[in-house]
């Protein structure tokens, strides 16, 4: 895509960053929505985006985006991307009670499905009830341990909550699974940081900097953890 997008560029890298995270193996992109006064320019251009990577692009308003979610579901109640897909519509219409019904019949039919438990366990958060957030959070990790994703949302739900010993232990275990993990490895690095640990912390951003040599947020980090630990006074 060739053309410019003056004043909204922040918006434009962030929907860029989106389409650069879609799995390889998908063809179609869903866009829910309308422009709005001042964001035609940044639709077009994400829409653009889209085609420009071989996507079928296809615009949808909420409501009928929710149909054909709706559809879906009535032909195939065990497809659960298009449950969670449907959670997430009404999460960004702030609907999430319905999300979390919609979830909830889904892992009636699929309770096997780590995505259903860890989109569940989102949507228990957005909702303020940590408790049931983390046993979805955690069985989702435990379903599939392959989706490093999982356990590092759990650990940082745990040590939002608290319970700072076993998030550092979820996170450590997930690392040992993921080794290069970049969420992993800056969690432990700031909730080290955060207890005082700072030989800890400077650990994993070290071992963050041998993955990433060319990363200079992570060399900064770094060397202010380095500054620290030789001037204890410093920040």
């Amino acid at each position: 895509m060739d053309g410019v997008v003056i004043g909204r560029e922040h918006e434009l890298t962030e929907a860029h960053g989106v389409l650069a995270g879609i799995g390889e193996h998908s063809s179609g992109l869903l866009v829910v929505g309308e422009p709005g006064f001042g964001k035609t320019t940044v639709w077009s251009a994400v829409l653009d985006a889209a085609i420009d990577r071989g996507y079928t692009a296809l615009v949808a308003r909420p409501s009928e985006a929710e149909a054909e979610y709706q559809a879906a579901l009535r032909l195939s109640p065990q497809y659960a991307p298009a449950a969670i897909n449907l959670a997430d519509l009404y999460r960004s219409l702030g609907r999430d009670q319905e999300g979390e019904s919609v979830l909830r019949a889904a892992i009636t039919v699929s309770p096997r499905d780590a995505g259903l438990h860890h989109a569940l366990g989102l949507t228990l958060t957005r909702l303020k009830r940590p408790d049931d957030a983390l046993a979805e959070l955690r069985q989702a990790a435990e379903l599939d341990p392959d989706r490093a994703r999982y356990a590092y949302v759990y650990g940082v739900a745990l040590h939002s909550g608290g319970r700072a010993g076993e998030a550092m232990a979820a996170l450590k275990q997930n690392l040992a699974r993921h080794p290069a993990d970049r969420d992993t490895l800056l969690a432990l690095v700031s909730f080290h940081r955060d207890a005082g640990e700072l030989a800890a912390a400077l650990e994993y951003a070290q071992r963050l900097a041998r993955i990433a040599p060319d990363d200079r947020e992570v060399a900064g980090l770094v060397q202010t953890l380095q500054g620290r630990i030789e001037r204890p006074g410093a920040r």
